[in-house]
C-alpha cells in the first residue's frame, strides 16, 4: 500500500455505487479508498477514525442526511475537503457550499467529473459541477437572493426531508425533535417561501432548480 497516495472516503447508502466510484477512482495511480460509510451517521465517526484527504458524500441518504453529515463533520475538523455528489438543483450546490464543502458533482454528469473535482480541491481550489474555482471567488457566496435563502440551516434541512416526503414522526425521529416542534417548522418554512401546500412548495422547488423533472415531469430520483 502507498502511503503517500491522496485518501478518499466514500459516502454513499449504495453498495454498488461506491464500488463503481472505487474502482474509478483507484484507477488513478494518486489515489486510494480508505474507508466506505453507508450513511451520514456512519460518515463523521469514519472520518474522524481515518482522516481521508476528500471525502465524496452523497447528500440525499436515509437518516440524518448528507446536510447534517457535512455539518457534523466540519464542526469537528474544519478543514475537512468534502464534495458533494447530488441528484438535486443548483441551489443545493450553493446551500452545500456555503456550509463548507469544497466541491458539488451532479450525479448525472460524466464519471470524470469525480477525478476532476478530486483534482481542483486537493490543488485548494473549489469545484462545482464542470469547472473549478478559487475559494476567493466562489459566485456562491454571493449569489442573487431568492425565497430559499429565508431559510434557516435547520428549516432547510427539514425543508430536504419535506421533498423526500417524509413524514412529521420521521422527520422528527431523524432530528431528535418532537413531532410538535416539526409541525411548526414545517408551517414556518411554508409561510417564509409564500406557498400554502405540498405542491406548491414542490413546483418552487422545481422552479429554483432543488428539485429536478425529467422531460416527462416526474421528479428524478435522489
Amino acid at each position: 500500500m502507498d502511503l503517500n497516495k491522496a485518501t478518499i472516503q466514500l459516502v454513499d447508502d449504495h453498495a454498488i455505487v461506491r464500488s463503481g466510484f472505487k474502482i474509478l477512482i483507484e484507477a488513478i495511480s494518486d489515489y486510494r479508498v480508505v474507508v466506505e460509510s453507508d450513511c451520514a451517521e456512519k460518515a463523521w465517526k469514519d472520518y474522524l477514525k481515518y482522516k481521508p484527504d476528500i471525502i465524496i458524500m452523497d447528500i440525499s441518504m436515509p437518516g440524518i442526511g448528507g446536510i447534517e453529515g457535512i455539518k457534523r463533520i466540519l464542526s469537528r475538523d474544519s478543514d475537512a475537503r468534502i464534495i458533494v455528489l447530488s441528484m438535486l438543483g443548483q441551489e443545493v450546490a450553493s446551500r452545500v457550499m456555503k456550509l463548507g464543502a469544497m466541491g458539488y458533482i451532479n450525479k448525472s454528469g460524466p464519471p470524470e467529473m469525480v477525478l476532476k473535482a478530486i483534482r481542483a480541491v486537493m490543488q485548494g481550489r473549489m469545484f462545482i459541477s464542470d469547472h473549478s474555482i478559487s475559494a476567493a471567488h466562489n459566485p456562491y457566496a454571493n449569489k442573487i437572493s431568492d425565497p430559499f435563502k429565508s431559510l434557516s440551516r435547520r428549516e432547510f434541512e427539514i425543508l430536504m426531508h419535506m421533498l423526500s416526503e417524509k413524514t412529521n414522526n420521521d422527520i422528527a425521529d431523524l432530528l431528535c425533535l418532537s413531532p410538535k416542534t416539526i409541525h411548526v417548522h414545517k408551517a414556518r418554512i411554508l409561510k417564509k417561501l409564500g406557498v400554502d401546500s405540498m405542491v406548491g412548495l414542490t413546483r418552487l422547488a422545481i422552479s429554483y432548480g432543488i428539485l429536478e423533472c425529467d422531460p416527462k415531469g416526474i421528479l428524478k430520483e435522489k
